[in-house]
């Protein structure tokens, strides 16, 4: 699994952190890649890039307070 995802969002692209494919949603936020009634399509990430997604920010940042030994799964 790629660490990043990049989609294209009426023609701007955005760089998030990627999410659990099987979860439904492509982003750590929560966008779909592939819904082009709404004008998002996943296209390749930019060589260089890093995470530009302002959410993806904040939940991982959220996060950083956790450890695996917090979770009971």
């Amino acid at each position: 699994m790629n660490k990043y995802i990049a989609i294209k969002i009426d023609d701007i692209i955005t760089v998030h952190a990627a999410g659990d494919p099987g979860g439904g949603y492509d982003s750590l936020c929560g966008i779909d890649s592939d819904d082009p009634g709404i004008g998002h399509s996943e296209v390749d990430v930019p060589k260089g890039s890093k995470i530009n997604c302002s959410i993806c920010l904040n939940i991982f940042t959220a996060w950083e307070q956790f450890k695996k030994s917090d979770f009971e799964i």
